[in-house]
């Protein structure tokens, strides 16, 4: 059983799923294992398969999401390097942010149609 309390909020459960395969960029093998965990113990299959449905779905729309959170973070590291100071939210290397945003760019590209 996983319980992820981060941002606990009554919404779709497909949108949480979405998100922990976005946020540890889970590779295929993992997500298999992942549904199998869930599939198994089940008595309503066709509930758990249009959650996964569902996931595919909000994946693109997280993944989108995470994106320019790290989009917003380069910004205002370029932007307190501009202005000669330090931005206490946005405090690595310039490029660390850049590789954050293409990372998760390759990762939307690489998304199933």
């Amino acid at each position: 059983m996983l319980v992820d309390w981060e941002y606990a909020r009554v919404g779709d459960p497909a949108d949480e799923i979405a998100y922990l395969f976005d946020q540890n960029a889970l590779a295929p093998a993992q997500r298999d294992g992942f549904w199998l965990g869930y599939l198994e113990p089940s008595d309503d299959q066709s509930a758990i398969r249009n959650l996964h449905e569902r996931v595919g779905w909000w994946e693109p729309v997280t993944l989108l999401g995470s994106t320019l959170w790290w989009v917003e973070r380069w910004v205002r590291r370029i932007e307190a390097a501009a202005a000669g100071r330090l931005d206490p939210g946005a405090q690595r290397e310039e490029t660390y942010y850049s590789s954050e945003v293409r990372r998760r760019r390759e990762r939307f590209a690489g998304l199933p149609a």
